[in-house]
């Protein structure tokens, strides 16, 4: 039993070592959100992102990207699943936004529940804007092809070389909050001073 226990730990990380390399060199500025980019590799930058660390009204994520050799081409595949981890509100919107280079093609969206969502940007821009129907997403978004089917984001690298860099930032917003909210969060208040006094 122990021979077969060391032969599948060899046979595993036999499998590791042989694993493909992932080109893109990534560094993540997360802002304390959880940031997935292991799927990436030669000619595709995949970020799967759970954003949970709002600073006020957004959460935010940039992506440093350096390519090199296997990445180059006339255009780097995008594609990456954005979860909302913010269990109490629900994403209005999410934007794209591209620092040294521009979209070459607009991919596929699909949001895992609301309906209705609008896609602003095009080939040749630097920034796509996603928002999302009435009511929100509560859950996020499939963006491109994440084995599911799909259409890949497309980024324009045909005049890059190797070692050339750009970012890509990723930023997930939830609404401002409603009057009826903030009416309900101030009798919350005052309701737990009161109680803070009834109990001296």
């Amino acid at each position: 039993m122990k021979n077969l226990l060391l032969a599948a730990a060899s046979m595993a990380a036999l499998t590791t070592l042989a694993s493909p390399a992932n080109a893109l060199i990534i560094n993540a500025t997360t802002n304390g959100n959880s940031v997935d980019t292991s799927f990436s590799g030669p000619g595709v930058l995949a970020a799967d992102v759970d954003f949970s660390a709002f600073a006020g009204r957004a959460a935010s994520v940039i992506l440093d990207v350096t390519l090199e050799a296997e990445d180059l081409g006339s255009s780097l595949d995008f594609n990456g699943v954005m979860t909302n981890g913010n269990f109490f509100e629900n994403l209005k919107s999410f934007t794209l936004i591209l620092d040294g280079t521009t979209f070459s093609a607009v991919g596929s969206v699909v949001p895992f529940f609301s309906l209705g969502e609008t896609v602003l940007g095009a080939a040749g821009d630097e920034r796509i804007d996603i928002m999302f129907g009435e009511g929100g997403e509560p859950a996020g978004v499939e963006l491109g092809d994440v084995g599911f089917g799909g259409t890949n984001f497309g980024i324009d690298i045909s005049n890059f070389v190797a070692g050339d860099s750009f970012s890509i930032g990723l930023i997930g917003e939830v609404p401002e909050p409603g009057v009826l909210s903030l009416l309900g969060l101030g009798a919350l208040i005052l309701g737990a001073r009161q109680h803070r006094r009834l109990s001296k």
